[in-house]
């Protein structure tokens, strides 16, 4: 069926004087009297996006030569039909002070600033496409602004297709992306599945250091990563994480807490371990490990870990400050931010034990009285509060006694509360790298604080 052209077959360049806003534009939320009154009206609408696309005329000196606007005649000119947030950038360029009132002072300031340049080398015309009527041009604009249309209209960039952009014009690839394409590389992951992951749900759950490092990912420059570990279990593991996204709601992540709440969850519902399988060859890792087993052994150099937390002591905080402080510990690198994380992990300490004092008050030591003060016989003397040390030896024992925490374990905790413990974790050392300024914790020092105490801490926040 032949359909007639509802524009002219040619752009048509036209000086922006002949461009008028139209005044019935949807953008426009109320009704306009004039030129200035619309100009006004949609400034007062996009505020600092005005700025944004105003930045980019001068930036590149021309408006988006992939998208032109449509236009119609008129008496007074050219009515702009498409494309009227562009005109009003190179009217606010043109004349910043007709916006006065009408943009924030600050938007309005930044405009100014790049009015300067864009009259040193002003937009000296604009190809348009040009229409009969706004029935003709309607359709147009339709598929510009009514969504995909199924496909006829603008399909948006995903997450996916915006990564492999960034990494053919040589931008970091994220770690998401980098992380799906190494699962598809290796026949771990098919496109069929590939492309039911929400890949912004991806991402931001890989924001989680305790994810990462429960699926053994280290993570490097650039969105690159490393596998330090057993690849087999991690490929388990980011299978099982990419099959729960498969079925996960966008609006589950959209908080930090809602974020690590799904993390805390996914985690503590982990499968006993099982072979991997290969999509494409359908060998299992145990398979191949079994296979490869002949090969003679190559040493592994096992480095110190990066961060307080190990990646395999996997909590389960119940408080939302305490759980804050948790992810903290465990994205904050030991050799640059090793007083941080010496003052952050005492913080810890006394809140876990506070917290679990509130939650078992038959946990709680008692107070000490205070003796007499003999030049103030009247006034009555208060216990004293209990101090960490004595907090954490009281806590100890109620793990013991409940079978949370052994005999053996509650051994470094004993040593760590004793008064004359200076050289090994101690709450004494802890205190020191507060107070005194020639003591400066050693990542060394602090792993071994964190290794010294671990099945305390775990035994307060057990999975």
């Amino acid at each position: 069926m032949e359909v007639a052209s509802a524009v002219e077959d040619k752009p048509v360049p036209l000086s922006p004087s002949q461009l008028l806003i139209d005044l019935q534009n949807p953008r426009i939320p109320r009704e306009v009297s004039g030129q200035r009154d619309a100009l006004r009206a949609l400034a007062e609408q996009q505020k600092q996006k005005l700025f944004v696309l105003a930045q980019h005329i001068v930036t590149y000196g021309s408006l988006n030569p992939a998208e032109l606007p449509i236009v119609m005649r008129s008496n007074d000119g050219f009515v702009v039909l498409e494309g009227n947030r562009r005109l009003t950038a190179l009217r606010a360029l043109e004349a910043p002070d007709t916006f006065d009132g009408a943009l924030p002072p600050k938007v309005l300031d930044d405009i100014r600033g790049l009015s300067g340049s864009y009259r040193r080398s002003p937009v000296g015309e604009v190809y348009c496409i040009v229409a009969s009527n706004r029935e003709e041009a309607q359709p147009w604009i339709d598929v510009r602004h009514n969504g995909e249309n199924g496909g006829a209209g603008v399909v948006a960039w995903g997450a996916d297709e915006k990564a492999r952009n960034s990494a053919r014009l040589g931008r970091p690839v994220k770690l998401h992306t980098r992380l799906l394409d190494y699962m598809q590389e290796r026949g771990n992951l098919s496109q069929a599945d590939r492309e039911r992951i929400k890949t912004t749900n991806l991402e931001r759950v890989l924001k989680s250091q305790v994810l990462k490092d429960a699926l053994g990912i280290e993570v490097q420059g650039g969105g690159r990563f490393a596998i330090p570990g057993d690849e087999a279990n991690t490929i388990r593991a980011l299978q099982r994480l990419f099959k729960r996204l498969m079925e996960a709601s966008v609006g589950k992540f959209y908080s930090r807490d809602d974020r690590d709440d799904w993390v805390e969850e996914f985690l503590s519902t982990a499968p006993p371990s099982q072979p991997v399988s290969n999509a494409r060859t359908g060998q299992t890792a145990s398979a191949k490990a079994t296979s490869q087993a002949a090969a003679p052994a190559r040493a592994r150099i096992v480095r110190p870990r990066e961060r307080l937390i190990p990646s395999l002591s996997l909590l389960r905080v119940r408080d939302a400050r305490v759980r804050r402080i948790e992810n903290e510990l465990r994205e904050l690198p030991l050799e640059d931010f090793p007083n941080a994380i010496s003052v952050l992990f005492r913080v810890f300490i006394e809140l876990s034990v506070d917290w679990y004092i509130a939650q078992n008050p038959s946990a709680a030591p008692p107070l000490k009285p205070v003796k007499p003060n003999p030049n103030t016989p009247n006034k009555p003397n208060k216990p004293r509060d209990p101090s960490l040390a004595q907090k954490i030896e009281s806590v100890r024992d109620h793990l013991v006694s409940a079978n949370k925490l052994t005999k053996q374990e509650a051994q470094p905790v004993t040593r760590a509360c004793q008064r004359d413990s200076f050289l090994g974790p101690s709450v004494i050392l802890m205190n020191l790298y507060v107070h005194i300024f020639q003591m400066s914790p050693s990542p060394t020092d602090l792993r071994a604080q964190w290794d010294s105490l671990e099945s305390f801490i775990v035994a307060i926040w057990p999975r």
